[in-house]
């Protein structure tokens, strides 16, 4: 009965497996994650192995000849075990991540082609950094370069992955002759337009310094950064240093500015760009087409922009002085006038220039140039300077200042003995005309009837003359008292508004009396 009455497992009860068939299991459950990706089984080994020693020595082998056989597969299972909870981070599967990445890595580079090299260099390179696989991918990228100098995509890909994780690696990766030499002008296009897209400018003048022997340099930068979509004051910023640092030229520089200028269709949004290259076509030896100071003027004029405006008019006044068709040329400046009519100090500055090149025209020129400009309202300023010139050279008469001078001085000595003798405030009677004719008859007796014609009509114009150049000057006033008016001549403040006026400014200008500025 006791027999009977003895304790056995209740019926269905489920066996627990052994040790050995618990092994068993997970050999299969790691078969499953290696060849199917299978996350519950992933799940199951990882973490078996996470908690128990023993089963990990049991695995051990396992899992060493995943790495052997198929490392690829080996890193996904540590990789998603490791996603799984970032904020912990378990050491032996990291340690079996950095060496199934290195595996793999090994075997695509001595086996795969370039597309698979390129595929495991960029998956590592962006694995999270508590991975910790800086130094795998450095070691990748050392024994993938010489394959990447027989494949331009690799070297392309290559560069980019360091762009992105090594800056420092990828400025000394552009000295490597055979791996950038290997590279299309496209994918230096797309190579700089990555770094100014994902704002890694720092990487910008390296690589220019790189580009700077390059014919093309120029339109390699512009296409890029035209796609990069970048601003014009980036694009500003970005470009001054690599002038500044001389790996553009100053003639680089412009092309680079229009070109993106006229790419965007000379929008408003381009003034900056627009401004920087009307600086620089005010250097005569930089090239540029005719028409683009001349579409400056039009945005400058929409824009308001007095910069742009001096800077391209600086440009057409360096081109009028090279035309030898007066004719042209006044055509030339009646336009300028026009577009620069709400500027007055593009106006101002184009005025200064006509000075210049006008005191350095000949006496018949400036006269043809008047006659010229005559019909032309616009150019009432320019014509003034022409007739300024052209006063006082006609007053100088091609006389030395010693030659000038004494003429001054033998007029002032005749009109001063002429006031002298006839001085209202030295007579207390009339004249008697008969003791005036004695004393010029007396005085003529000599004298031939041609030199006595021609002494009386000298005479009788200088008398004339006298009583026009007194009609002529500025008159006092109850506001302006005579010495007033004479002081602002000699400063310079009151314009002359006849020979006696010029007179006076003259002599103020001489004696120092007025300032240059």
């Amino acid at each position: 009965m006791s027999g009977e009455n003895a304790s056995t497992p209740a019926e269905g009860a489920e066996k627990q497996p052994t040790i050995e068939e618990q092994i068993a299991i997970l050999r299969a459950n790691l078969q499953r994650a290696l060849t199917e990706r299978d996350p519950k089984a992933t799940l199951e080994v990882t973490q078996a192995v996470k908690q128990d020693a023993a089963t990990y020595a049991a695995l051990l082998p396992d899992l060493e000849a995943a790495l052997r056989l198929e490392p690829d597969a080996l890193y996904a299972v540590a990789r998603a075990h490791l996603n799984a909870d970032p904020t912990e981070v378990d050491e032996t599967w990291r340690e079996w991540l950095h060496r199934s990445a290195h595996e793999a890595l090994k075997v695509a580079i001595d086996e795969g082609d370039a597309s698979t090299i390129l595929n495991w260099l960029k998956l590592i390179s962006r694995e999270p950094a508590q991975f910790q696989l800086g130094s795998i991918l450095r070691e990748g990228i050392t024994a993938a370069t010489p394959r990447a100098y027989e494949d331009a995509a690799l070297a392309q890909g290559i560069l980019q992955v360091l762009s992105k994780r090594n800056p420092e690696g990828f400025k000394a990766a552009l000295n490597d002759d055979r791996l950038f030499g290997i590279l299309t002008d496209e994918m230096i296009i797309n190579m700089i337009v990555l770094i100014l897209k994902e704002h890694r400018d720092e990487l910008l003048l390296p690589l220019v310094k790189r580009l700077s022997g390059r014919s093309n340099l120029t339109a390699l930068l512009g296409t890029a950064f035209q796609r990069s979509g970048r601003s014009a004051g980036d694009i500003l910023t970005l470009s001054a240093p690599l002038t500044t640092m001389g790996d553009l030229t100053p003639q680089q520089q412009l092309d680079l500015d229009l070109s993106l200028i006229d790419a965007r269709g000379w929008s408003p949004d381009m003034l900056p760009l627009m401004a920087q290259a009307a600086q620089l076509i005010q250097t005569p030896d930089l090239h540029v087409n005719g028409i683009i100071p001349w579409k400056m003027l039009e945005i400058a004029e929409k824009q308001r922009d007095d910069q742009i405006a001096r800077g391209a008019a600086r440009r057409i006044t360096q081109y009028l002085e090279t035309l030898h068709d007066d004719e042209s040329r006044v055509e030339e400046l009646v336009e300028l006038a026009r577009v620069l009519e709400w500027s007055s100090s593009a106006t101002a500055n184009v005025r200064g220039w006509w000075r210049g090149l006008a005191h350095r025209l000949s006496t018949p020129q400036l006269v043809k140039l008047d006659r010229l400009m005559e019909p032309h309202r616009s150019l009432e300023m320019m014509r003034a300077v022409l007739r300024s010139i052209l006063a006082v050279r006609r007053m100088f008469a091609r006389k030395t200042v010693e030659e000038f001078s004494s003429s001054v001085a033998l007029t002032y000595s005749l009109l001063q003995t002429l006031a002298e003798a006839y001085s209202s405030s030295r007579r207390t009677a009339e004249y008697d005309a008969d003791a005036l004719r004695v004393e010029l008859d007396d005085f003529l007796k000599e004298a031939s009837p041609d030199t006595i014609k021609l002494l009386a009509n000298n005479l009788r114009s200088l008398a004339l003359l006298i009583g026009e150049l007194g009609d002529e000057r500025t008159k006092t006033s109850i506001m302006r008292r005579s010495e007033d008016v004479n002081h602002q001549l000699a400063s310079g403040e009151l314009q002359p508004h006849g020979a006696v006026d010029a007179l006076k400014w003259i002599a103020g200008y001489l004696e120092g009396s007025q300032n240059k500025d």
